[in-house]
């Protein structure tokens, strides 16, 4: 009868294990994603903040936690679990500029496209997410006071 493993060599096969299941997820969810950004449009952090000027609705996508971190002053707090039922709420008329982010784009690239498919014919995707928009020197938000990370 063959010795069996250790309970840490056993953990850390299968810790192993997982990581080849995510390295797996993570390059069909890349190619998903480089797909998703040949059927949208992606505009700059600068032509964002202007779109938003002028009245643009910005979006942000990601999780509660993420968006109480920080987020784009004025922006909606609409997580990508609901967004296809809460949209119509925040912005009934489908031609009504949008702009959605996440933290780098990926998830928020995927709602742009969910959001075109619903029938919306102006909607945007921040390149580069949070991210870019913080790396770019604008300011972020935290409940009623300015952050700058």
């Amino acid at each position: 009868m063959p010795k069996l493993a250790s309970s840490w060599a056993a953990n850390a096969l299968l810790k192993l294990a997982r990581l080849a299941v995510a390295e797996e997820r993570s390059e069909r969810f890349l190619k998903l994603i480089t797909e998703v950004r040949e059927r949208i449009t992606e505009i700059s952090v600068e032509e964002a903040a202007a779109a938003a000027e002028r009245g643009a609705v910005l979006i942000d996508v990601r999780e509660k936690e993420e968006f109480r971190r920080g987020a784009i002053p004025r922006a909606l707090h609409v997580p990508r679990s609901t967004i296809e039922q809460e949209i119509e709420k925040r912005a009934p008329d489908p031609s009504v500029p949008i702009i959605a982010y996440c933290a780098r784009g990926n998830r928020s690239a995927l709602v742009v496209e969910s959001l075109q498919r619903m029938g919306y014919t102006n909607v945007k995707l921040l390149s580069g997410g949070f991210q870019a928009w913080l790396e770019s020197g604008r300011p972020a938000s935290r409940d009623t006071q300015f952050i700058e990370d």
